[in-house]
């Protein structure tokens, strides 16, 4: 009965930065329920609509209706940036709902209704033979969404160190410390035994 969990706070965090949070949840062979929970002493448990269990087959979803002070966590770089620093290596995929902008170029009748009368003046001209009419191009900015996958490194020191490049351990420095210079030097080993490791360890340039 403990809001809080054994070995911090999980999942009650959320609402650090939502007022209410939903969870639908689906296993295979059962029909998907709902949760809804304001953070106070009371939460609601239902079956799920077919509209909010629209698309899941199996798995469990969760919005959070965040707090107007929060809003920062909506932002897409920010979202990057804690993945990024907290789950860059997590083996199992983590995909954010981006926008992207993309170039096109277009003729500049593409789009015109193809169907458009023609004025009276323009019917009965024959083109000469051999001239050919020039299509003029425009580039025009074209903006869809997708999803991206964000934690795309794989744990370097789980790697054997002749298969890294002094590059990569480069960029992991630099991911792990926010330092604008290369490390001076590093040391990637492994221990066996009774205890079981494998450990890197990075020396910066200058003394913090």
């Amino acid at each position: 009965m403990s809001l809080i969990g054994q070995f911090g706070v999980g999942f009650y965090s959320s609402f650090l930065v939502a007022n209410k949070v939903t969870v639908i949840s689906k296993k295979n062979e059962f029909e998907a329920h709902v949760w809804i929970s304001q953070a106070g002493s009371e939460f609601q448990i239902r079956p799920a609509t077919s509209e909010e269990s629209q698309n899941l087959k199996r798995g469990t979803r969760i919005i959070m209706d965040m707090k107007d002070d929060q809003l920062e966590y909506l932002d897409e770089k920010k979202l990057k940036d804690i993945i990024r620093k907290h789950s860059e290596f997590i083996q199992f995929p983590i995909e954010l709902y981006v926008e992207k902008t993309e170039e096109k170029e277009v003729s500049d009748d593409e789009g015109e209704d193809k169907n458009e009368e023609k004025k009276p003046e323009e019917e009965g001209k024959i083109e000469e033979e051999g001239e050919k009419k020039e299509k003029k191009k425009k580039k025009v900015k074209e903006v869809h969404h997708e999803f991206e996958k964000v934690n795309q490194n794989k744990p370097i020191w789980q790697r054997k160190p002749a298969d890294i490049t002094k590059e990569e351990y480069g960029a992991f420095y630099k991911s792990l410390t926010n330092d604008w210079e290369d490390h001076l030097a590093v040391k990637h080993f492994s221990v066996e035994g009774q205890l079981e490791f494998k450990a890197m360890l990075f020396t910066p340039k200058r003394a913090p």
